[in-house]
């Protein structure tokens, strides 16, 4: 069994989460529960949980005013957030788990699922980045965190020159770096990256909208990259690609 805290601030979302917890009869016990920053430290400090379910925005604070008040002993952390796909992305970005509210069942029980067999995972680099990306507006700084059979690989999203896909793995390749190979299927990213900046011409090939030189059109299409690269654009997905360069032209 292991034990977690509830912070947000809203009672109903803390209410409803905590029902939906022993309706699953999951390995997870709710140990305390807080509406606000002061509280919530009070609360973390005391029980010192395995896992915490962290508000993104507080009343009086964000969940980060927490994190970066209890010490080097942080818990395993799942957002939760009913904010904007902006917010999601970035918890996205760093590799973090979140739930969206009104949080559904099969979701909780998935993260619960994922922090079971993570507890022991140092978090700290993700946080640090997923409190960076929430802060900076401008989407040419923000980072992505990446984690390969090498290590953890912490990448500006405007370096990514294009994705390619092959069954369930992602190698992403990256400006002055060899690329990367993730253990993640194509689908995964295309969900992830912003739709402004990132474009899946073909099933196995995502480009970076930023770094597309030429489009030569015709029953054959090819995106031309800034590298040389030659990434053909599959006739199902054409349409739409030269629709989003209007948009982004006319932007």
């Amino acid at each position: 069994m292991i034990t977690a805290v509830v912070i947000d601030d809203e009672k109903h979302s803390r209410k409803a989460l905590k029902a939906l917890i022993e309706q699953l009869q999951s390995e997870v016990n709710i140990v305390g529960e807080a509406g606000n920053v002061a509280r919530g430290i009070e609360v973390i400090n005391q029980s010192q949980p395995d896992l915490l379910f962290l508000d993104v925005r507080l009343q009086n604070g964000t969940g980060f005013d927490i994190l970066r008040s209890i010490g080097k002993k942080v818990p395993y952390v799942i957002f939760t957030t009913a904010y904007s796909e902006y917010a999601i992305r970035a918890i996205r970005y760093s590799a973090l788990d979140y739930l969206l509210k009104p949080i559904e069942p099969t979701e909780l029980k998935d993260a619960i699922v994922s922090a079971l067999s993570r507890l022991n995972e140092n978090k700290s680099k993700q946080l640090d980045l997923l409190e960076e990306n929430l802060s900076n507006k401008d989407s040419g700084s923000k980072k992505i965190m990446l984690s390969s059979a090498t290590g953890f690989h912490i990448v500006r999203l405007t370096d990514i020159i294009y994705c390619q896909g092959v069954r369930n793995y992602t190698s992403l390749f990256i400006k002055e770096s060899a690329p990367i190979i993730i253990s993640k299927s194509l689908i995964e990213f295309e969900k992830m990256f912003d739709p402004a900046q990132f474009s899946r011409i073909h099933k196995s090939y995502i480009i970076n909208l930023g770094e597309l030189v030429q489009y030569k059109g015709g029953k054959n299409g090819v995106a031309i990259l800034k590298d040389g690269s030659s990434i053909p654009v599959s006739r199902d997905r054409k349409s739409d690609f030269v629709n989003q360069l209007r948009v982004n032209l006319n932007a």
